[in-house]
């Protein structure tokens, strides 16, 4: 049951690094440029899962509680997701401009583009699943992601970042739905 959550909760994350990564990518980056933003947002969104895990870890005490509380965030991050990914704003500048300068800036967008893993880290948390392989997992994606985000973006678009950030949500959401049934079908989650 453990793979059948967390292989949906990684394919939305990766989709929404992706997302981000492409719009950054749109400003033709240099390759030590790229290789630099990839790492920081990998290591941010490693990272903040294990913030939200502890969080997570606390919230399961609740109980029953505590698996309503996985779906009602991960349902919140999913819309989100879509909200942002469907807003007319032009970021696109913003995001290029923190994630170029480095030092602070590039960390607070690297941490920007991660709070979705932080949601997650408290849902996988407050679900009892295992930390490690899933801090993993999410670090290997977002490099993946990013790297090929970066790479891409000046090819792509903004649009089909737009369209990766609406999978996202839309991923993230249908897996809040489904813990919502195996909890009311009274499965173990």
């Amino acid at each position: 049951m453990t793979v059948s959550i967390l292989v949906p909760l990684i394919a939305s994350l990766s989709l929404d690094t992706f997302a981000v990564s492409t719009a950054i990518g749109i400003a033709r980056l240099s390759g030590r440029t790229r290789v630099r933003i990839a790492s920081t947002f990998a290591a941010a969104e490693a990272a903040t899962p294990l913030v939200g895990f502890v969080l997570g870890g606390f919230a399961s005490r609740l109980g029953a509680v505590a698996d309503w509380l996985a779906v009602a965030l991960l349902l919140a991050v999913g819309a989100w997701i879509i909200r942002e990914a469907l807003e007319d704003e032009d970021e696109v500048g913003e995001a290029v401009e923190h994630a170029t300068a480095g030092g602070r800036a590039m960390i607070i967008a690297a941490l920007s583009v991660s709070l979705d893993e932080l949601a997650v880290g408290i849902a996988i948390g407050s679900l009892g699943l295992p930390i490690a392989p899933v801090v993993l997992a999410i670090g290997a994606q977002a490099l993946i992601a990013s790297t090929i985000g970066l790479r891409l973006g000046s090819h792509l678009g903004a649009k089909a970042g737009a369209r990766a950030g609406v999978l996202a949500g839309v991923t993230l959401i249908v897996v809040s739905f489904w813990l919502a049934g195996l909890r009311l079908a009274g499965i173990g989650i």
